[in-house]
C-alpha cells in the first residue's frame, strides 16, 4: 500500500477522520515506519499548539530527546553517588571493627531485629488507633481502582487501541472480583474484629480461614488452611492444613497437620507439626516438648532448639542453643552457637560462625556424624571469583533471555513505559528518591491492607505487582543504557532489542563486579523503579493535558 497524503494524517492526528479511513490508515502504520514517524512528529506539533494557545509551558515530550543523551544524567550522577555509598560502607565497616561504645547500633543484625520490631509496632499502632480509616481508604481505593480498569477497559474497545492492554486489563478485573467476592461459598471462611476472633473448643470449621483481629485464638479444629495476622496468635486446637501467622506474638501447642509459617516478634512452638516448620522471630524457641515432622527453618535474635525435628534443621541468628533431637543433619550461622547436654543429632553438626564467635558443644551431647565448625569470613574473594564459575554464566544467561522476552513484549505492549529519559543529576537523583520511597514505603501499604478483611486481595495482588516491578526496574535501567550506546530509535523494534540486549548484558555485569556489587544492584533497582515512577506520572500528566485541549 502506498502511503497516504499528509493532510490525511492530519486529520488522523486530530481524530476527526471516518472509521473506514481511520482503519486503512491504522493499517498502514502498521508496515510503513515513514509514516509512523510522521504521525509523531503531527502529534508532537499539535499538542505544541494546543499549549501555545492555552498559554502554557510546552510539555516535555520524552521521544524528541536524542538518544545518546537520554541516559546522560544516569552517567554523570552514578559516579558520585557510587563514591559517597562506598565511602559511608567503609566507614561504617572500621568502625563497626572498632567495636567503640555507643555503636552497637550500627551492627547489621541490631539494625535488621530493630526494623523488624519497629515494623510491627508500627504496624499494630496504625491498626489500634486507625482502624476506620484504614478500612474506609482501602474500601475506596478498592472501589477506584475497579472503577478506573472497567472505564480503561471500555476506552480501549471502542477506541480500538492496545489490543494486549486491553485483555490483561480484563483478566486482572476479572481475578480482583474473584478475589473480592471470595466467601464461604468458595470454602474461604473470613472473620475480622477489633477485639477478639476464636473458634471454641466444640467448633468444627470445614472451611480457610482467614482472620484479623486484636487476638486470634483457635481450640477447635480448622480443616483447611489458617491465615492470621493479629498482635495475638493462640492455637491450641487442630489445623488440618498450612497456618501462615503473623503478629506480634504467635503461640503454638496444639496440632498442625500441614506445615507451619510463623513471623512474629516472640514465636514459641509446644505442639506439634506434621510438615516443616518455617519460623522468622526475634525470640523463637521450640520447647522440649514440640515436634516437627520434616524440616525447621528457624531464623531469629535468640534460638532454643529443644524439641524434635524428624528431618534437618537449620538456624540462623545471633545466638542459638540446642538441646532437642533432630534426625538427620543441624546446620547453624550464628555468632554464638551451643549445643547442651541432651542434644541429639543423627546425622551431620555443621557450626558456621564468624571470626570473634563463639562454638561449644558439650560432651554429653550426642552427635551420629561429623562434626564440623567453619570460620565464616570476608568473602569478597569468594564474590570476585564467581566469573570462574560456569553456574555463574548459566544463571546470567537464564535471567538475560527471560529479562529480554519480557522487554521486549513490554514494549510491544506499552511502548511508552520505556520514554522515560534521566538527562541531568538531578533528575537521577529525583529517581533514586522516587525508589526508595517505593522500596519501603510499598510493603509496609501492603501489610497494612493485609490487616483488614477488604485488603486482603489488593495485598495480595499489590504484592505480585510489587514483585513485577522490581524485575522491571532493571530492564527499564537497560533499555536506557542501551539506548543511549546505541542510539537506536527507541520506536524501532529492531533498534529497542538490540538495545535492551545490549544494556541488559552491561548492567547485568556491572551489578556483579566484586566490591560494589551490592550498591550497584542497590542504585539500578532504585533508578529503575523511580524511572517508571517517573514516567507513569509523566504519561499521566500530558493525558490530562490533552483532555483538556
Amino acid at each position: 500500500m502506498s502511503c497516504l497524503p499528509e493532510s490525511v494524517y492530519a486529520v488522523y492526528v486530530d481524530h476527526e477522520l471516518p472509521l473506514p479511513e481511520q482503519r486503512e490508515v491504522e493499517a498502514h502504520l502498521i508496515q510503513c515506519q515513514r509514516c509512523r514517524g510522521l504521525i509523531l512528529a503531527l502529534q508532537d506539533e499539535a499538542a505544541l499548539l494546543c499549549d501555545l494557545l492555552q498559554q502554557r509551558a510546552p510539555a516535555t515530550v520524552q521521544r524528541s530527546v536524542p538518544p545518546r543523551a537520554r541516559a546522560r544524567g544516569l552517567a554523570l550522577g552514578l559516579v558520585p553517588t557510587l563514591g559517597l555509598g562506598l565511602l559511608g560502607a567503609t566507614g561504617a565497616g572500621w568502625l563497626l571493627d572498632r567495636r567503640l561504645p555507643g555503636l552497637t547500633w550500627m551492627d547489621p543484625s541490631t539494625l535488621i531485629f530493630g526494623a523488624y520490631e519497629m515494623a510491627f509496632d508500627t504496624i499494630f499502632t496504625l491498626r489500634d488507633t486507625l482502624p476506620v480509616l484504614v478500612d474506609l481508604g482501602i474500601a475506596v481505593g478498592a472501589t477506584a481502582a475497579v472503577a478506573a480498569m472497567l472505564t480503561f477497559f471500555v476506552s480501549a474497545v471502542l477506541r480500538r487501541v492496545v489490543a494486549g492492554t486491553a485483555l490483561m486489563t480484563l483478566a486482572a478485573l476479572a481475578t480482583t472480583g474473584v478475589l473480592l467476592s471470595a466467601g464461604p461459598s468458595q470454602a474461604v471462611e473470613i472473620r475480622s474484629d477489633e477485639r477478639s476472633i476464636e473458634v471454641p473448643r466444640d467448633e468444627i470449621l470445614e472451611d480457610t480461614l482467614v482472620a484479623s483481629g486484636e487476638s486470634v485464638h483457635i481450640d477447635g479444629t480448622v480443616r483447611g488452611d489458617v491465615f492470621s495476622v493479629a498482635e495475638r496468635v493462640t492455637i491450641r486446637g487442630r489445623v488440618e492444613g498450612n497456618v501462615f501467622a503473623a503478629g506480634r506474638e504467635v503461640l503454638v501447642t496444639g496440632v498442625v497437620d500441614g506445615s507451619l509459617h510463623m513471623a512474629c516478634e516472640r514465636c514459641d512452638l509446644e505442639g506439634s507439626v506434621t510438615g516443616n516448620l518455617y519460623a522468622a522471630a526475634e525470640d523463637l524457641t521450640v520447647a522440649e516438648d514440640a515436634s516437627v515432622g520434616r524440616d525447621a527453618h528457624l531464623f531469629g535474635a535468640g534460638i532454643r532448639m529443644d524439641g524434635r525435628a524428624g528431618r534437618d534443621v537449620f538456624a540462623a541468628g545471633e545466638w542459638v542453643e540446642l538441646r532437642g533431637d533432630v534426625g538427620r543433619t543441624v546446620r547453624t550461622h550464628s555468632q554464638r552457637f551451643t549445643a547442651l547436654e541432651g542434644a541429639r543429632v543423627g546425622g551431620d553438626l555443621l557450626i558456621e560462625i564468624p571470626e570473634n564467635g563463639e562454638a561449644e558443644v558439650s560432651p554429653a551431647a550426642s552427635i551420629g556424624g561429623e562434626v564440623s565448625e567453619t570460620v565464616v569470613q570476608h568473602r569478597m574473594h569468594e564474590r570476585s571469583n564467581r566469573w570462574l564459575d560456569g553456574g555463574f554464566y548459566m544463571r546470567a544467561f537464564v535471567y538475560l533471555v527471560s529479562a529480554f522476552l519480557v522487554g521486549m513484549l513490554l514494549h510491544a505492549l506499552v511502548p511508552s513505559l520505556f520514554w522515560g529519559t534521566l538527562e541531568t543529576p538531578g533528575e537521577f537523583g529525583r529517581c533514586l528518591g522516587y525508589g526508595f520511597v517505593a522500596l519501603v514505603v510499598a510493603p509496609i501499604a501492603l501489610v497494612l491492607c493485609a490487616l483488614t478483611v477488604v485488603g486482603i486481595p489488593i495485598a495480595i495482588l499489590g504484592g505480585f505487582s510489587y514483585l513485577t516491578l522490581l524485575f522491571v526496574s532493571t530492564i527499564v535501567v537497560a533499555a536506557l543504557v542501551g539506548s543511549s550506546i546505541t542510539g537506536a530509535d527507541p520506536e524501532s523494534t529492531y533498534g529497542f532489542g538490540l538495545a535492551l540486549l545490549l544494556g541488559l548484558v552491561l548492567v547485568v555485569a556491572v551489578m556483579n563486579l566484586p566490591f560494589v556489587a551490592g550498591l550497584m544492584r542497590l542504585l539500578v533497582g532504585l533508578a529503575g523503579m523511580g524511572l517508571v515512577i517517573t514516567t507513569v506520572l509523566e504519561a499521566w500528566k500530558n493525558r490530562r493535558a490533552s483532555s483538556y485541549a
